[in-house]
């Protein structure tokens, strides 16, 4: 388990259009998602390639990520201007025979 900032504000970079946040990294995490496509966000493009946008925006698509062992994966939250939204958080984590224990967090503020 642990916190750190999205990969785009890594190194001291400044928050981008996408906003200054953070991802929580579970251990064990998962997405569910039938299918998780490749993630290939044109708006990460180098200017050069926006011309070839929708055929990128089309490989993403199609494709699939390989699952590994050792990718990180959690809940994203991203520090929104004005007024705060919260987010709700449910863990639930396997104890085994014990069977499992749910755990309700509120992320309500951003300091």
């Amino acid at each position: 388990m642990g916190i750190c900032k999205y990969p785009y504000l890594w190194n001291d970079r400044a928050p981008t259009v996408l906003g200054d946040g953070v991802i929580f990294l579970l251990k064990d995490a998962r997405d569910q998602s039938y299918k998780v496509p490749l993630s290939l966000f044109p708006m990460f493009l180098r200017p050069e390639l926006h011309g070839v946008r929708a055929v990128i925006e089309a490989f993403s698509d199609e494709g699939a990520l390989v699952r590994s062992d050792h990718e990180a994966a959690g809940v994203g939250f991203v520090k929104e201007t004005g007024t705060c939204t919260a987010l709700d958080l449910t863990v639930t984590v396997a104890l085994g025979k014990a069977g499992t224990a749910k755990t309700n967090y509120t992320l309500d503020r951003w300091e």
